[in-house]
């Protein structure tokens, strides 16, 4: 079984960058791409609140950016292999808990701590 690259994708322009940058990296090794959506707002809020406030669940709006997410990567790549993860937990969490089954994880944020160029 091939490991997947694995990308958090979310509504940011980092984002869009690490879509493209991970589906080229599935290309060139032949691997699978993840997407992965993770966000605590239903968690946190949970459903009823979304439904009482009007605003559309954070599962639509999840299914909404990974939709997005999968469509740039088959335009640029659609040779690649693409499954979509949306998960209810914190994005540092997931990216650790998906990096113990990926060939990579491409961080759509860089690190606090990094240094700026």
């Amino acid at each position: 079984m091939l490991m997947p690259i694995v990308v958090g994708v979310d509504r940011s322009a980092c984002s869009s960058g690490a879509i493209d940058w991970a589906a080229d990296e599935a290309a060139l090794h032949g691997l699978p791409l993840c997407l992965v959506y993770a966000c605590l707002w239903e968690r946190y809020e949970g459903p009823a609140f979304m439904e009482s406030a009007g605003v559309a669940s954070e599962r639509l709006l999840a299914q909404a950016i990974t939709d997005r997410a999968t469509e740039r990567a088959q335009q640029g790549r659609p040779e690649v292999q693409i499954a979509v993860d949306i998960v209810p937990e914190d994005a540092e969490a997931a990216s650790s808990r998906e990096a113990r089954r990926a060939t990579a994880v491409v961080n759509t944020r860089p690190r606090r701590d990094a240094p700026s160029w």
